[in-house]
């Protein structure tokens, strides 16, 4: 190939790095990245970034130092991770707002802590819950933590998630 590994798998933002810690290694022996898997970032052929796991060894010849390099893409276990993290952060926040009913928090409180919920594990979006006075028909703000009061706001575009009504004392 004739190209040095830095300039075609090694991303521009490491590869001085990379030279640094060949020149120390090839002056003094120090070795911090041989003999261990260490995670990182590789560019694809087409000059994507991706994460890898990585092992170097040196192959002991005579002559200048060759290395060989195991390097596999581990882009599904870090997607894995990541939505195992979501799953568990999901997990803990519908436990804490179960725990909240349960040990009987005012409503606003646990309303408040929904709205956040929401907007924590959904971070484009903003949450909040209104009562709707019928006789009106207008909006009577219930919570909405992160969002501006009713009044303020001159048009609204949203849909209708969930409704419910009382009729002749039931809920529909």
């Amino acid at each position: 190939m004739g190209k040095h590994l830095a300039d075609v798998m090694i991303p521009r933002s490491l590869r001085e790095e990379h030279r640094r810690g060949l020149a120390r290694y090839l002056a003094t022996g120090e070795a911090r990245v041989l003999g261990r898997r260490i995670e990182m970032t590789a560019v694809r052929a087409g000059g994507s970034e991706f994460p890898v796991e990585l092992a170097i060894t040196r192959i002991p010849l005579d002559g200048p130092p060759s290395f060989t390099g195991y390097l596999r893409d581990i882009t599904e276990r870090k997607l894995a991770i990541d939505e195992r993290k979501r799953a568990e952060i999901q997990l803990a926040g519908e436990k804490r707002l179960l725990e909240m009913v349960a040990s009987g928090c005012a409503l606003s409180d646990v309303l408040t802590a929904l709205c956040r919920f929401v907007e924590e594990t959904a971070t484009e979006c903003h949450c909040g819950v209104y009562l709707i006075d019928w006789s009106g028909p207008r909006l009577r703000e219930v919570v909405a933590p992160s969002l501006p009061p009713p009044s303020t706001i001159r048009s609204v575009n949203c849909r209708c998630v969930a409704r419910m009504d009382r009729v002749g004392g039931q809920r529909t």
